[in-house]
């Protein structure tokens, strides 16, 4: 690992498995990352790492179930469609985070979410569920769009105007670019600050696109 990052697990979170990277002495920035389907606690390490960004814990958590029709990863629901019941029980599963973080580190510590696929979309609504607890969210190649928050019977609290960044593949063939177009819009009319960034890849995230979430974050 390069940078000031260090490979440790000195923070741990009762009932959650998970990976935490520090970077700095101290802790301004709280950044807890949901990987995607099929992934893990590892997967988006690359991003903080790259990222680099002063004085900021990343947590990242290991979805509680394993990925169905596929013999490696992990899932944020165990079944698909995802019902209001299967939404609450993520829900509950990162208030554990919150509740751990704001047992452990001053209320002027900043939270920020960061998911890519399945792991945007659960950030994007946990994150309009919770309010005002999240500064920011930084959504990669999600989907959440108007039929799930009805489901989910996400209420878009517009009492906390949140901070969006989403960033998008043209060329995503697993999730097509329209769901984050759908989603900014979605959002802007409950009245969240939203930013929208499209780039010329598929289902990932290039690095040179790295230093538009440090800027994100570091505001």
């Amino acid at each position: 690992m390069n940078g000031t990052g260090y490979k440790d697990n000195k923070y741990k979170i009762p009932g959650i498995q998970c990976r935490t990277e520090q970077f700095g002495e101290n802790i301004e920035t709280i950044v807890i990352g949901f990987h995607g389907w099929t992934g893990d606690e590892h997967s988006l390490v690359l991003i903080s790492t790259g990222i680099n960004l002063k004085n900021s814990l990343w947590i990242f958590p290991r979805a509680p179930y394993k990925a169905q029709e596929i013999s490696k990863g992990y899932s944020w629901f165990n079944k698909i469609p995802v019902s209001r019941g299967d939404f609450l029980s993520a829900v509950e599963f990162v208030q554990k985070i919150i509740d751990w973080i704001e047992s452990k580190f001053e209320d002027t510590i900043k939270i920020f979410f960061l998911g890519f696929s399945q792991g945007a979309t659960l950030a994007t609504a946990i994150a309009l569920q919770l309010g005002a607890k999240v500064k920011g969210i930084v959504s990669i190649a999600g989907f959440l769009n108007q039929s799930k928050m009805e489901r989910f019977k996400i209420f878009n609290n517009q009492s906390s105007n949140l901070s969006f960044l989403i960033l998008h593949g043209n060329n995503d063939k697993i999730v097509p670019v329209i769901k984050s177009v759908e989603l900014k819009e979605i959002l802007e009319k409950s009245g969240h600050d939203v930013s929208l960034v499209t780039y010329n890849a598929g289902h990932t995230l290039p690095v040179s696109y790295f230093n538009q979430i440090r800027i994100f974050l570091d505001k």
